[in-house]
């Protein structure tokens, strides 16, 4: 079986590198693009071909982020976001 590709979308630089180089440990896992906006990541797709999707819940330009892949394979996404209250 071949390496899982994964695209990182985070808006938050040190969020983005924090997940890169934590997937950047496995050497099943290789990240294929990179972007901080929902409309910078509909770019990197195309090209990219990613397995996976990791992606901001609350990304700019990205409100219903929704893709399917020119051959008709669809990917599902899981998002998720964690507030937390401060004082």
């Amino acid at each position: 079986m071949g390496q899982l590709k994964v695209m990182i979308v985070e808006d938050h630089p040190l969020m983005q590198m924090g997940i890169k180089r934590t997937l950047e440990k496995f050497d099943d896992i290789r990240v294929v693009g990179e972007a901080s906006t929902g409309k910078r990541a509909m770019e990197i797709v195309d090209y990219a071909k990613p397995d996976v999707i990791i992606m901001d819940v609350k990304l700019p330009e990205s409100r219903y982020f929704t893709y399917r892949y020119r051959n008709s394979k669809a990917f599902e996404a899981l998002s998720f976001f964690t507030d937390f209250a401060v004082g």
